[in-house]
């Protein structure tokens, strides 16, 4: 298979013949689907699910590359897999379940370079580090809140607390809690 850098691919997809955009998205399913099938799989999807993901992002990605003012901040790859990753954590709030992300899909940003990575990745690790210092309903509500971004309404009946204006208090204090935790370790 011949290997095409992120320029080529651009320009193939973007380009009017369509067998040339046809052959981009061919390599590009090549080269990404075990990638993406590891990730559904490894967060609660079927196999099935796997081939609707990967098609629906496929579409995101030829519409959004033909689009005038679409500019690549970041790898191709990192670019799709984002897209990827959004669309199946929208299908996982849809069906509501109480799903987490495995540690690695939860470290994977999307960054413009290497050193970006790195220092996202270390934010991450430093965060993961100070919620484990909280108490656990502090770490759920937090959790719910930032990484699963369920509403208060959909808080309250995971946790069973009375009512959002508690929730949103809860949360308050536990937001509190973590910025004095990192500030006591001179991180902020």
């Amino acid at each position: 298979m011949k290997e095409y850098g992120d320029e080529e691919l651009l320009q193939l997809l973007q380009s009017a013949n369509a067998p040339e955009a046809d052959r981009a998205l061919k390599y590009l399913y090549q080269r990404l689907y075990k990638m993406i099938q590891h990730f559904i799989l490894t967060n609660n999807g079927r196999p099935d699910e796997v081939e609707d993901v990967f098609q629906d992002a496929m579409v995101v990605l030829y519409n959004q590359v033909r689009r005038p003012d679409f500019a690549l901040t970041s790898t191709l790859s990192t670019y799709f897999y984002s897209v990827c990753r959004n669309l199946w954590l929208k299908q996982l709030r849809k069906r509501q379940r109480n799903t987490t992300l495995t540690e690695e899909a939860e470290r994977i940003p999307v960054a413009e370079t290497q050193f970006e990575v790195l220092v996202a990745s270390e934010q991450a690790q430093l965060i993961a580090d100070l919620l484990k210092e909280l108490g656990s309903d502090c770490q759920k509500i937090l959790h719910y809140f930032y990484y699963e971004r369920l509403r208060m309404k959909e808080i309250i009946e995971h946790m069973g607390i009375s009512s959002v204006a508690v929730a949103k208090n809860k949360k308050s204090n536990c937001m509190k809690q973590l910025r004095k935790l990192a500030a006591g370790k001179n991180w902020l």
